[in-house]
């Protein structure tokens, strides 16, 4: 009886364990889509606000990257970094309009790739 109850006791921490990490990951996931919203709505009009913007992404994603390795697939993690590369590179040449793609395809992988929803997580 005492390993039925230590086991559903198990049971319940890993599933409120595996609920706080996915609401905490769905959370940075937003804060990171919102980052490079802004970044991409300011790009038309002021490359500078958008430079600071696109740092604020890449300082959120230095500290989000090592956490969702554990999680997430990492060729995944890599196609953001690589957008965040592109974008930065094309903001260097002025060539607004690789920018404005590179930022729209970080976003596109934020949402459908590591943001947790059911299909993502099953």
């Amino acid at each position: 009886m005492r390993t039925n109850i230590a086991m559903i006791v198990l049971a319940l921490l890993l599933v409120a364990t595996c609920s706080v990490c996915i609401g905490r990951m769905a959370h940075r996931a937003q804060e990171l889509t919102s980052c490079a919203q802004a970044a991409a709505d300011a790009l038309p009009n002021d490359p500078e606000t958008t430079r600071q913007r696109l740092a604020e992404f890449e300082s959120l994603w230095q500290k989000t990257e090592p956490h969702w390795q554990f999680i997430a697939i990492h060729e995944d993690l890599e196609e953001v970094s690589l957008a965040l590369r592109e974008t930065q590179d094309a903001l260097l040449t002025d060539d607004l309009s690789a920018a404005k793609a590179a930022i729209s395809e970080a976003v596109e992988t934020i949402l459908h790739k590591e943001l947790p929803t059911p299909g993502n997580i099953f």
